[in-house]
């Protein structure tokens, strides 16, 4: 942790991205609100961060001790099953309409939960690669967005849900590869009143799929808007890792 961290005696990583609930490197799948198959939550009475309780939230304090600077967002792989339309976690599946202010909600408990236990969300997206991966894949949490629904989401549920209850967490849009950015990426940041909102924070790239000019391109488009490097990591998905650059 202090290699990590410490930017004195470590290299001082001063950003952390945490997954709410499961991602696809998690020891098993689970959502903050899980229910027996047929069961629904609208009032998420059985929400709980209890899981993160355990490891998340600590390492990611200590981190923060380390390094008072640290940055930490948080982004989902997957709703809980019961508000998507295949009803699993996994699978990807679509979030039901009818669940969209209920999966806003879910994030403002998430974020005032993690901060009551001591750690403060600085950023979330609304969905950690939208559309990936596989329909067939049952290994890993996965949920469909196209951009006219994210950017309906974030703009008409998610941000008026963080503006309500007092929260200064920004929200950064597409969390996916350049080449994903057509409708997931360019649907969001091309809404005006979306950028507008003093809660939008920026824009949050993967590198493992086009071109990382894209990132010129859309810099140039929209030279106020910060850019993020959210994710990058080798493995047989992608070639020379040396195309990619922080």
């Amino acid at each position: 942790m202090r290699a990590l961290f410490d930017p004195v005696n470590g290299i001082g990583v001063g950003f952390l991205r945490n997954p709410m609930g499961a991602s696809d490197l998690a020891r098993y799948n689970y959502s903050y609100d899980d229910l027996p198959s047929g069961q629904t939550d609208p009032s998420l009475a059985h929400f709980s961060i209890s899981h993160d309780l355990a490891d998340v939230i600590p390492l990611s304090q200590q981190a923060k001790a380390l390094n008072p600077n640290l940055k930490v967002m948080a982004v989902p792989w997957s709703a809980p099953g019961w508000m998507k339309d295949n009803g699993k976690f996994t699978n990807r599946g679509w979030l039901q309409s009818q669940y969209y202010g209920t999966y806003a909600q879910y994030f403002v408990k998430f974020i005032q939960a993690s901060q009551a236990a001591g750690l403060h969300i600085d950023f979330v997206s609304a969905q950690n690669e939208p559309t990936c991966c596989g329909s067939d894949d049952t290994n890993y949490g996965s949920m469909n967005w196209n951009g006219s629904g994210l950017d309906t989401f974030s703009k008409n549920n998610l941000l008026p849900a963080f503006h309500a209850a007092g929260l200064d967490t920004k929200l950064l849009v597409l969390d996916y590869n350049w080449g994903n950015y057509n409708d997931l990426g360019s649907v969001p940041m091309g809404d005006a009143a979306l950028r507008a909102d003093s809660l939008f924070g920026g824009i949050a790239w993967h590198g493992y799929g086009g071109d990382v000019s894209q990132q010129t391109t859309i810099h140039n488009q929209f030279p106020n808007t910060d850019a993020y490097d959210t994710e990058h990591s080798g493995g047989t998905w992608i070639g020379a890792t040396s195309r990619t650059r922080t």
